[in-house]
């Protein structure tokens, strides 16, 4: 993280859970507060040419993976967040083991960076009594990747289902009722979409990724 002002900022927030800041990369004046900090690289917004390949020119040159061996951490133990997608992957989707801070393992970048304004897609807090339903390992997608026809289980009556891409368009609105709903995507070109499912006040209570086929 590269900001002329303040970094990463941990306040206010549950303390039931343990509030992780490990392993980061952050270069501004007010670096890094709050939370249980571990491994992180900090220094100033003017410091970070030191550390960074080109992070002070505009987008279309801008270049935040590390300088070889610059970024360097003794190591932290990403086996605690297995539980997350993507866990073992950096920004670029390369395998990454926890020996280096920041978002990139590699010195030189694979995707280029650019300047994307994206619709807004609902966030909604889920509500206490609709958790219990959507949890995780409540609701089923079949088959993945899919061709013709997608299959959701777990559903209750009168949610509403939104098929939206990467960028947040919603391609598809669907009516659900009962715990079994089919859904028609041979209209979709193929790649990652997210199905939202809303409650009738319009509210996202949860996504599933979904992948079209060829």
């Amino acid at each position: 993280m590269t900001n002329g002002s303040h970094g990463i900022s941990v306040s206010g927030v549950n303390t039931s859970y343990t509030q992780r800041v490990w392993a980061n990369a952050v270069f501004a004046s007010n670096a890094v507060s709050g939370g249980q900090q571990s491994q992180n690289i900090s220094e100033t917004f003017a410091q970070a040419t030191q550390f960074l390949n080109a992070p002070s020119l505009p987008i279309a040159g801008l270049d935040v993976t590390p300088i070889i061996n610059m970024l360097n951490i003794p190591g932290i133990n990403l086996s605690l967040f297995d539980s997350y997608s993507d866990f073992d992957v950096d920004f670029d989707g390369l395998w990454r083991d926890g020996s280096r801070a920041g978002a990139y393992m590699n010195n030189t970048p694979i995707w280029a960076l650019q300047l994307i304004l994206r619709p807004t897609v609902e966030t909604d807090v889920i509500s206490p009594d609709t958790q219990i339903f959507l949890k995780n390992n409540s609701i089923s997608l079949y088959p993945c990747p899919a061709q013709n026809y997608v299959q959701i289980e777990g559903l209750l009556a009168d949610y509403q289902l939104r098929i939206l891409d990467i960028n947040g368009a919603v391609h598809q609105t669907i009516s659900s009722s009962g715990t079994l709903t089919s859904i028609d995507v041979q209209s979709l070109p193929p790649g990652i979409f997210f199905i939202s499912i809303l409650n009738n006040g319009n509210n996202s209570l949860h996504m599933v990724k979904m992948i079209k086929g060829n």
